[in-house]
């Protein structure tokens, strides 16, 4: 069986393409807040299918509707464009792009206290502090014994 790879979406696309169905509407404004830690925050919804609003309309974004290479985050007053639907929650955006479809920049902004996660063979359950003066003793007394026992 031969199949025609023009029809075949990535998954990336399937999901976007099911999340953007009739309900779905298009916008552009700017990020109103975004906050790197938390992963969301509001844009500014200034026109609604090519229409200018009366006044600007708050539209919740998620870091993971963002389009964008590597860390996904949103930097204050930058021009978006972008689908979104009517959730229980209020407006909700589904996918969000720079201006002309282009990837998002984002914020220079990354969340503080960030570390490496380590193996759990890298963790140890007690922690041992020495100062100074208890290594000295122990190595003279080491030492002392050495000296003793002949070794």
């Amino acid at each position: 069986h031969f199949f025609n790879l023009r029809h075949l979406n990535t998954e990336e696309e399937e999901a976007a393409s099911s999340e953007e169905d009739s309900s779905s509407f298009r916008g552009s404004g700017v990020c109103k807040w975004f906050n790197v830690r938390m992963g969301f925050g509001f844009l500014s919804m200034t026109h609604r299918e090519g229409i200018c609003l009366d006044s600007p309309v708050d539209v919740f974004v998620h870091q993971s509707k963002l389009h964008m290479e590597g860390f996904r985050s949103l930097k204050e007053g930058e021009a978006v464009e972008f689908t979104f639907k009517r959730s229980s929650k209020g407006l909700e955006s589904l996918r969000v792009t720079g201006t002309g479809g282009a990837p998002c920049v984002g914020s220079e902004k990354k969340p503080k206290g960030t570390q490496k996660r380590r193996s759990k063979g890298d963790r140890c359950p007690i922690k041992i502090v020495l100062s100074s003066d208890i290594v000295r003793l122990f190595i003279y007394q080491k030492i002392s014994f050495l000296n003793v026992t002949g070794l």
